[in-house]
């Protein structure tokens, strides 16, 4: 018989705490508390295996103990998205966590069911309209849910399990096609680049660009929908009347996605998490620079406890410049390979979000029947 109740009715659901200053109980001693962060996640896993940092066991008074087998749902980074636990450990007040469900849901039906649409839908619906978009303790307990008994859970875990399976090797392989057109996009970038039957001239990145620093917008610049892009370290945060430079540029990330790196055609605010670049056009390409910085792997240099990149740091790599006219052959050569791989990337990654449809739809399915 299925049942009908609100997630509030049946576990027990609290937020994290973190200890302040955070940097004050951080330790690398043997008796440290694991210290659970978004950082911790795998992209496509259900589980947190590790951590990547520890607090002092004094830091339990100011956070929140969490246990193996406890689910925890980010309120805001990855919105709702549940992991369970592998391990013990504190979380801060970026998570919500989930426990004491043992008696009405079998932990990988539930998880199951915190993932599918059924549950998201109503976490949207119901954090609509606040500032934040964020989870709270009380939009969790207000979600409804329809149950089985924990006999009928297992049978159709049975199912679900097999069925996943077969679509999770499928997954499988279209990532490891985009991980392939990676790895061939940079042994192209090294062969083009590297070529010895160039004639080439010494030099270093600070000998033919310059990177400066971008600048925060105030609110009342910012603008919603269209306008002039400003770009933070990883994309469009949002769009301005202003611009910060007016021809095509390279934007580097300074901070958060440090070393990320986008070519931008058109006039661009840059925001204080990056760089912009201004490059001396009579001895290097734009395009062959964006290229050259590509095959630099410049989120290699990032360092602290935000890591961040010293601009120093890229203006001392050297570098061998062939002649300005070779450049842009060589530019051209990439763009056109590129391009080819653009279309195998789209198509695999289209494979994959309609392999993520047809779990959600099964996952619907087999989680929704009429309540006795």
């Amino acid at each position: 018989m299925w049942k009908s109740a609100k997630l509030g009715d049946l576990m027990s659901i609290a937020r994290g705490g973190s200890p302040r200053p955070i940097k004050s109980y951080i330790t690398d001693k043997d008796d440290g508390i694991n210290w659970i962060k978004i950082g911790d996640t795998e992209e496509g896993e259900k589980y947190i295996k590790s951590t990547k940092q520890k607090i002092k066991p004094s830091g339990i008074n100011h956070s929140r103990f969490v246990k193996k087998g406890d689910f925890i749902l980010s309120n805001s980074m990855s919105f709702g998205r549940p992991y369970i636990l592998k391990v013990d450990g504190c979380i801060h007040d970026g998570w919500l966590v989930l426990s004491n469900y043992e008696n009405k849901f079998h932990a990988d039906y539930l998880y199951y069911l915190l993932s599918s649409s059924i549950v998201k839908n109503q976490f949207d619906d119901l954090a609509r309209g606040s500032t934040v978009r964020n989870l709270n303790i009380d939009i969790v307990s207000r979600v409804k849910v329809v149950y089985p008994p924990l006999a009928e859970q297992k049978s159709i875990l049975s199912k679900l399990d097999e069925t996943f399976a077969e679509i999770d090797n499928l997954m499988d392989s279209n990532k490891n096609k985009i991980k392939l057109i990676e790895k061939l996009k940079f042994q192209i970038l090294n062969s083009k680049l590297n070529n010895s039957n160039y004639v080439y001239k010494n030099t270093s990145i600070g000998a033919i660009c310059e990177l400066v620093y971008g600048k925060g917008l105030d609110k009342s610049d910012r603008k919603e929908g269209s306008g002039i892009p400003a770009f933070g370290a990883n994309g469009i945060k949002c769009f301005t009347t202003k611009y910060i430079y007016d021809k095509p540029s390279i934007v580097v990330g300074r901070k958060g996605s440090a070393g990320e790196l986008k070519y931008v055609k058109e006039p661009f605010w840059a925001l204080d998490v990056t760089y912009f670049i201004k490059h001396n056009s009579k001895l290097v390409n734009l395009k062959y620079l964006y290229y050259l910085l590509k095959l630099q792997n410049l989120p290699s240099l990032a360092k602290g406890v935000k890591p961040g990149i010293n601009r120093n740091e890229v203006y001392s790599i050297p570098i061998l410049l062939p002649t300005l006219e070779k450049q842009r052959i060589i530019a051209k050569e990439i763009d056109s390979a590129f391009k080819q791989f653009e279309i195998i990337n789209k198509l695999e990654k289209l494979k994959l979000e309609n392999c993520e449809k047809l779990k959600m739809s099964l996952l619907n399915e087999k989680l929704q029947s009429k309540v006795a």
